[in-house]
């Protein structure tokens, strides 16, 4: 399997994430994540939720006896960058085939 994840660690994104982490400490952590905000796409009016995944936050789920990581990296436009560069998380996992 082939996971993409939108990395929203990104300048651009910056006032989005110190927003939704003001709300978090706001609301003493209740009702949602420090990492959960709300981002205009493109030329709609309204905001959409999206969760901003640390890498950390995606690795348990494939670290068991089910799946096996094959690679984890960061692109770019298609090249593989550094995280802070990053416009998204790539995982490559496989099904651990039962013996």
């Amino acid at each position: 399997m082939i996971l993409t994840v939108w990395n929203l660690f990104q300048w651009k994104y910056v006032g989005a994430l110190l927003r939704a982490v003001a709300s978090w400490a706001l609301h003493l952590g209740f009702g949602h994540a420090w990492n959960d905000v709300w981002i205009k796409w493109g030329n709609y009016p309204i905001k959409r939720y999206y969760h901003a995944f640390l890498p950390s936050e995606l690795r348990p789920y494939f670290e068991n006896d089910r799946w096996e990581i094959e690679e984890f990296y960061f692109t770019r436009k298609g090249h593989r960058v550094g995280f802070w560069r990053a416009y998204n998380l790539v995982m490559i996992v496989r099904k651990k085939i039962a013996s």
